[in-house]
């Protein structure tokens, strides 16, 4: 599942190795940070790049399952 939606502004104007778009899956455990934010890793398919993502806790929890699959 592409999970493009969370990647930041900054990072979706970065450009895939192979000329593609991006196919960000979620990678690793997500860790908690101070002040109710949730840090993310997410890995594209196609080239392996990895961006870390903070989500607040509400956003995170809303889509909780996403990240798990």
């Amino acid at each position: 599942m592409n999970l493009k939606h969370f990647i930041s502004e900054v990072n979706k104007r970065l450009q895939c190795s192979d000329s593609q778009e991006h196919y960000w899956t979620s990678c690793g455990e997500p860790r908690a940070s101070g002040g109710d934010w949730i840090c993310v890793t997410f890995e594209c398919r196609n080239c392996t790049k990895r961006v870390y993502e903070f989500l607040n806790l509400t956003e995170y929890h809303l889509c909780e399952k996403q990240f798990s699959k």
